[in-house]
């Protein structure tokens, strides 16, 4: 179990301060199975244990304000007074899906607080609101087009924005964007300022110009998709962010139109206040990207390790993983993230050049909404596929699996991704136990993980308890799980087969297939039971 402590680092942000502004102003048909519906009805793929609290001791230099976030389970009453503790007013965003939160006065045990709390029948989880911290590079203040070298390599062109039906709305959960930048005019619209901070960032403003600026206008660079509106989400200034200011901007950004979420920021550990923000974007259709870390050989870092999120990994100007960018299981896509050109905050310093996946997620984040803007009814799933189906691992990097630590299934390509096409689902095995395929025992069974996120679901009905052998094959670079009537089975990792033996009861026995990192694959699996 990895400790559930964590900072957080906004990836590759300057500490300069600036005037920052929020601004207050057919496609083919798919499968029911795999559109929103499925989407709607998504399961987490987190197993609940990971986000137990360990017992070891919170490092309090990594909590704001001695605060506790806790989830009261619905129809129960809750008081923090019982507790001695100060409860604090939340965003309505959150208040509404029984989020509180409160402080521990300075004499009161944290930890033991913390414990207490876990153990009443009233709380769904409790854990405290850690910080999150921001890494800074150095900038340069000049930029020209013929700089960007990350456009040319990635077969971008200026018509693919100019081909998409409509504008699409992109929340940039950071530490503000400037609207005023000559850029980015009328690209920003209306956001939200949770801590109203004197201290603006200029982090924001970077990662909304990688997507957004204005395509030939004739000054500074050129966003992947000028036909976009930024929806500002203001966590903090430049420093810190907490957990429970992103699971509420999170649900602003959802509640008020984004089609996609861009977090560039990490952090060690995993937070169930953030991941269930995560599965209500995900659930409503909302495809998430977020930077994967700047710490290797540290692991791929939270919120781009769940595995509804698209974790994105830096390369360089050569297609070569970025000396800083985390790897792992976990990564999704690569983009380039070295010396790249946007916008910055000051005037007079309208641009700049920085490094690392803050930057990469955003360029995914970009492709991600030209896909969108073309095919409004597309789902997470789906537009992750389309970006990872159509994307380019260099040839020192391929291997047998079609899939690496370091690209994950590859650097996006844009050219070859505006024409990508998804999958047959003819053959496909429902995700729903109302469509569940019917199955026996002594016999075998072959689908394929055909999405991101695929679940096959199986219908089993015996006529009295029955103890059996279930064995999912091997296929390369996928980590199957084996859920049995809801409890999941996953032992053996990436690449082997997953196995268990239990005893299942009379009637109806569900049993569902999926990957255990939302990972797809064009190789089969067979399912057998004995």
């Amino acid at each position: 179990m990895k400790k559930l402590y964590k900072v957080v680092t906004a990836l590759t942000a300057t500490t300069s301060a600036a005037s920052m502004f929020l601004a207050t102003g057919g496609g083919p048909a798919y499968a029911k199975d795999h559109g929103g519906a499925a989407v709607a009805s998504h399961t987490a793929v987190m197993p609940e244990n990971v986000f137990k609290e360990t017992n070891e001791a919170v490092p309090m230099n990594l909590v704001l304000k001695r605060e506790i976030i806790v989830r009261v389970k619905d129809h129960h009453s809750f008081s923090f007074s019982s507790y001695g503790l100060q409860e604090k007013r939340q965003p309505k965003e959150l208040a509404k899906t029984n989020v509180r939160i409160a402080s521990v006065p300075a004499k009161t045990n944290f930890q033991k607080t913390v414990n207490a709390l876990q153990k009443n029948d009233a709380i769904q989880y409790a854990e405290p609101n850690y910080i999150r911290k921001k890494t800074e590079t150095a900038s340069a203040n000049d930029a020209l087009f013929a700089k960007q070298y990350a456009l040319k390599r990635l077969n971008w062109s200026p018509s693919f924005a100019k081909s998409t039906r409509t504008p699409v709305t992109v929340a940039i959960l950071d530490c503000g964007v400037r609207a005023d930048h000559p850029d980015m005019k009328g690209k920003v619209i209306e956001g939200v300022d949770y801590k109203k901070a004197k201290k603006f960032g200029v982090h924001g403003t970077r990662v909304a110009g990688v997507i957004a600026a204005t395509i030939n206008n004739k000054i500074g660079i050129s966003g992947i998709n000028d036909n976009v509106r930024i929806m500002p989400v203001r966590l903090g200034d430049n420093e810190v962010f907490d957990s429970n200011m992103i699971a509420a901007g999170i649900h602003y950004a959802v509640d008020h139109g984004a089609k996609i979420i861009n977090m560039s920021f990490a952090e060690r550990v995993v937070s169930k206040t953030e991941y269930d923000a995560i599965l209500y974007a995900y659930r409503k259709g909302v495809t998430v990207v977020a930077a994967s870390g700047n710490e290797y050989p540290q692991e791929v870092k939270y919120p781009a390790a769940y595995p509804e999120v698209i974790a994105a990994s830096a390369t360089n100007n050569r297609s070569e993983p970025a000396s800083f960018t985390t790897r792992g299981k976990e990564i999704d896509l690569a983009a380039p993230g070295v010396d790249i050109w946007t916008t910055d905050h000051g005037k007079g310093n309208d641009y700049a050049v920085s490094s690392g996946t803050s930057y990469s997620s955003p360029m995914i984040a970009g492709l991600a909404s030209l896909l969108i803007g073309r095919n409004p009814s597309l789902t997470p799933p789906q537009v992750e596929y389309l970006m990872e189906k159509s994307a380019y691992t260099p040839k020192a990097h391929r291997n047998s699996e079609h899939y690496t630590h370091e690209y994950g299934y590859g650097e996006i390509d844009i050219g070859p991704a505006m024409s990508a096409t998804l999958p047959s689902f003819a053959d496909d095995v429902s995700d729903t136990q109302a469509q569940a395929k019917a199955i026996k025992v002594g016999q075998s069974y072959t689908s394929k993980y055909d999405l991101p996120s695929d679940r096959d679901t199986y219908k089993l009905q015996l006529t009295g308890a029955k103890a059996v052998h279930i064995d999912v094959s091997a296929v390369k670079a996928i980590d199957p799980v084996i859920e049995v009537n809801g409890k999941k089975y996953d032992v053996r990792g990436p690449g082997r087969n997953e196995m268990v033996d239990v005893t299942l009861k009379s009637g109806t026995n569900y049993i569902t297939i999926y990957e255990n990192n939302s990972h797809w694959s064009e190789s089969p699996y067979t399912l057998s039971i004995s």
